[in-house]
């Protein structure tokens, strides 16, 4: 049993506090906690070891370099999936021409800084194509 009986100060419709709560389950909680505490543990571990693993993991199939802008890269995606219906032709990875000119025009208008993005486009299609 998980839950505590109900303590004479439920029963006689007494003001139950904080502290008395506190009080009156402190004997239940150390038995739980003695009982089931190596339970507890190994979830909390657990908890914490299972996002630095995949970290880890991440970090190791990493080439090295100045990571990329993921906002840019997301929207450079997103505008090369949208191409065919706004400029009327699948998305090329060329740097110039009317898909580079769309993902300036985008990026610029977003508030992200010209600078970079023709280099991103060919990237972004080479992600795209495998």
């Amino acid at each position: 049993m998980i839950f505590p009986k109900p303590s004479t100060k439920l029963s006689q419709r007494e003001r139950v506090t904080l502290t008395s709560l506190e009080q009156d389950t402190h004997p239940m909680r150390e038995a739980l906690g003695l009982k089931h505490g190596h339970l507890m543990l190994t979830h909390f571990i657990e908890r914490i070891r299972a996002p630095l693993a995949r970290s880890i993991k991440l970090k190791s199939l990493d080439e090295g370099g100045r990571p990329a802008d993921a906002v840019r890269r997301y929207l450079i995606h997103r505008l090369a999936e949208a191409a065919p219906e706004v400029i009327g032709k699948r998305a090329t990875v060329a740097v110039t021409g009317r898909f580079a000119d769309l993902c300036t025009a985008v990026l610029v208008a977003c508030g992200l800084p010209e600078a970079g993005i023709t280099k991103a486009i060919p990237a972004v299609g080479r992600g795209r194509a495998q």
